[in-house]
């Protein structure tokens, strides 16, 4: 389907990639091989995917079936609003903006039912031969901003937690692009970033 999209509006596609290869590639471009065990959490709107790295080395993947649009729809269903109304208050609340204490309860409520959901994932990972702890936690993806989610997730999996910033080793013009837009964009671009990076010569 990818492919036919791409096709359909007259471009070709020279490569192809997952999203865990295109984070892990943005991590090394940016962070280099560091020693130890780390974890990427990109949290996206229905699709979680969790790269865990030994030394620069992929040693677990996974992807999670929940996401941001967990969210919208507890919203939406708790308060008899639309999804376009539903999202507009995640993002408000989000945004540290006044909302109705509702959407403030009802994200909380949620963040449980997402922490339960990756932290099966890390458990899974911690079961397997290569389960070493994880040393840091680093995260990205438009869902993270969710008030109180990340912290939950640090806590849960016993790691300490950053933001991904894609673009720490990436130079840009400041005449294009304003500090303040890269900061803005920063935790949704690590696999648009990985995938860039990726070459034709690279399949």
């Amino acid at each position: 389907r990818s492919v036919e999209t791409i096709e359909s509006a007259g471009l070709s596609c020279s490569v192809m990639d997952i999203s865990a290869f295109a984070l892990a590639n943005c991590f090394e471009a940016n962070y280099g091989s560091l020693d130890g065990t780390v974890a990427l959490l990109n949290i996206g709107a229905g699709i979680t995917n969790l790269v865990v790295l030994d030394k620069g080395e992929i040693i677990f993947c996974r992807d999670i079936t929940i996401g941001g649009g967990i969210y919208t729809s507890e919203i939406s269903k708790s308060m008899s609003v639309s999804i376009p109304e539903a999202e507009s208050l995640k993002i408000s609340a989000s945004l540290g903006q006044e909302v109705p204490a509702e959407v403030n309860n009802i994200l909380s409520n949620t963040n449980e039912q997402v922490v339960e959901e990756i932290k099966n994932s890390f458990e899974f990972y911690s079961a397997t031969a290569s389960g070493a702890p994880i040393q840091r936690l680093y995260v990205s993806g438009g869902s993270i901003f969710v008030p109180g989610l990340v912290e939950q997730l640090s806590k849960s999996v016993s790691a300490p937690y950053e933001v991904f910033d894609p673009f720490l080793k990436m130079s840009y013009d400041p005449k294009t692009f304003t500090a303040e837009y890269i900061s803005q964009i920063k935790a949704i671009s690590p696999i648009a970033m990985g995938l860039a990076l990726r070459k034709p010569s690279e399949k």
